[in-house]
């Protein structure tokens, strides 16, 4: 089965939510900008607070505590800031399962956690595993 734009696009067609929240905390380490947001941007829009816009600005050398939409303008920011969260926060869990990734990528979404509906995760995982040849792992839930 070929990978169709439809296929390819879900989840990853926008630079930056579509409902943005402000998503800032009080931190004395990594205090919000004024009139600065920290809501998902780039390729793994999971990632938001002024806490991860801060650790990864410092890890990277890179101002996004004071600009956080240096992650939408700059596609190689954008990478970046994932790569980062991903060696950061789920790399570490790899071993655990597709469940625990998306638990450790974005926890809002096991509150949802459905096998068979229609945009189950699961579901588009195994899929993808079949076009890719490979063979889905067995740690599937992320309860």
């Amino acid at each position: 089965m070929p990978l169709t734009n439809f296929m390819l696009c879900k989840g990853f067609c926008y630079k930056e939510e579509i409902s943005p929240e402000k998503y800032c905390s009080k931190s004395k380490k990594y205090p919000c900008e004024p009139g600065k947001y920290y809501y998902g941007r780039g390729l793994l829009q999971s990632i938001t607070w002024n806490e991860y816009y801060g650790a990864a600005g410092k890890h990277l050398g890179l101002p996004l505590l004071k600009d956080p939409d240096l992650v939408a303008r700059s596609p190689e920011v954008a990478f970046k800031f994932a790569m980062w969260f991903w060696n950061r926060n789920v790399r570490p869990a790899l071993y655990l399962g597709f469940g625990e990734i998306t638990k450790r990528v974005d926890g809002r979404e096991c509150s949802n956690w459905r096998r068979d509906g229609p945009n189950s995760k699961v579901k588009q995982y195994i899929e993808f595993c079949k076009m890719l040849g490979v063979t889905p792992d067995q740690g599937l839930d992320c309860f």
